[in-house]
């Protein structure tokens, strides 16, 4: 776990925090082969440079206009129904 990944309720919005650092740590997990990425030689050069890519990645539409940060959204959602979350009328199945 990231400890300073940050998730929470600001004014009303949900807000996602991650410290542009923390790329030091995530980048090795994320390119390691237990975690199924093929053996590489790629290690991080600059944190600032990536950041600005994954931003671009995390915002870029598929044909459908899903994003990598809606699908989350999307994987959040059907969690919280599941686990029977608040909020939600559950309703009668038809």
């Amino acid at each position: 776990m990231i400890k300073r990944l940050r998730v929470k309720i600001e004014r009303k919005s949900i807000v996602i925090r991650l410290p542009i650092e923390c790329l030091s740590f995530i980048v090795p997990v994320a390119l390691d082969e237990s975690f199924g990425c093929p053996p590489h030689n790629i290690s991080l050069e600059s944190e600032d440079k990536l950041a600005v890519e994954l931003v671009r990645e995390l915002k870029a539409e598929a044909e459908n206009g899903a994003t990598l940060v809606t699908d989350m959204f999307d994987k959040a959602i059907k969690r919280a129904v599941e686990n029977g979350a608040e909020g939600l009328n559950y309703g009668d199945p038809r």
